[in-house]
């Protein structure tokens, strides 16, 4: 533990460095998917250089850009960062509690939407401030655990946190990334084009291969022909995992069409192409807009001045979708997340 002395100093000095930093991060420009005219979502099989090249042709987003790109905004980011800054200020004026339950809130938020770069450095943030605070060592270590399960591939702010605390968090990163399991993303999610993992975005084209730390993660695969899945799974049971969603389209060439119970909504302009020889437009009316929700403004989300975390919207599919190679991939996770009960991060579970 540090002197109170020192921990005035080195608060001080992350507060001015929060303030700076959150006035850069506003500066930064947002990706704007309403900019685009429409969504394309292309058959099964279509190869992925074709299907972009069209897209671009038409002023249009692949499906899996689009929501990509749909993915908590600016709004957020400055929110998170308020909420943080309220926490930081407490803990200065030397009202603890307070502080602490404000960064608990923080990491409360940490599986409840694929957040940003911005977003996540928040909420890492929190998990040091409470490792930093608690007076139980093995507090301590469950805190640094979260915040290098979930964000272990972002380093932490140095001008907010004083040298033990990152040496620690060197140190556990490293411990986490000698039992960390090699996934295979092509055989995980055959269909699908992007992944995001604890928020972080992954193109499977590009980067095929992942090594996860243990302990549950939130998992969202974007396809362009495929729905989408949210799931909360352990990396053991993601290495033994298949995901099989159902198309969005069937039928082929210029008979291709959204299934009717594809989840995507008719309010949204959507262009099925199946080859260069097969464009159809989509006009009928769609159904079950459940695969494509667009990002509430801030006046929806009021509540997140309360002290409850946010209720976020997600693009989850309403089924599920995936199948179990191994059986006991289920029970796996179960027996994980009793024997982290102690943790005091909260476990989610699908479907939050």
């Amino acid at each position: 533990m540090f002197s109170k002395m020192n921990l005035s100093r080195i608060f001080s000095v992350g507060l001015i460095a929060v303030i700076s930093w959150s006035a850069k991060a506003d500066s930064a420009p947002a990706n704007e998917p309403e900019n685009a005219r429409g969504v394309v979502v292309v058959t099964p099989g279509l190869p992925a250089a074709e299907a972009k090249a069209f897209a671009l042709s038409q002023d249009r987003l692949l499906l899996s850009d689009y929501l990509d790109a749909s993915r908590p905004g600016e709004d957020f980011d400055s929110q998170l960062r308020s909420r943080l800054e309220k926490a930081q200020r407490a803990w200065l004026s030397g009202d603890q509690e307070t502080a602490r339950t404000e960064f608990r809130a923080l990491g409360e938020l940490s599986l409840k939407a694929d957040w940003r770069e911005a977003q996540r450095e928040v909420i890492q943030t929190a998990f040091l401030r409470l490792a930093q605070s608690s007076d139980s060592p093995s507090e301590r270590e469950a805190w640094v655990e979260s915040a290098v399960r979930l964000y272990g591939d972002l380093n932490p702010n140095v001008a907010l946190f004083p040298p033990p605390l990152l040496l620690e968090f060197e140190a556990v990163k490293k411990r986490s990334n000698l039992t960390s399991v090699d996934i295979d993303l092509r055989d995980v999610f055959p269909d699908f084009r992007l992944v995001i993992v604890d928020g972080k975005r992954i193109e499977i084209a590009s980067q095929p291969r992942l090594r996860l730390n243990k302990g549950l993660h939130r998992m969202t695969a974007y396809s362009d022909s495929h729905e989408a899945v949210t799931e909360f799974l352990t990396a053991a049971q993601l290495r033994v995992l298949r995901l099989s969603p159902p198309a969005l389209t069937e039928d082929s060439c210029e008979k291709a069409h959204l299934r009717a119970r594809a989840s995507i909504s008719s309010s949204l302009d959507t262009k099925v192409f199946a080859g260069s020889a097969c464009v159809g437009d989509i006009s009928r009316a769609v159904t079950a807009a459940q695969l494509i929700s667009r990002p509430k403004s801030n006046s929806d989300f009021k509540s997140f001045a309360a002290s409850s975390p946010l209720d976020l919207p997600t693009a989850t599919s309403s089924k599920k979708t995936w199948l179990w190679v191994v059986g006991g991939a289920v029970a796996a996770g179960a027996a994980y997340a009793l024997t982290r009960s102690h943790s005091p991060e909260p476990v989610h579970h699908s479907g939050f």
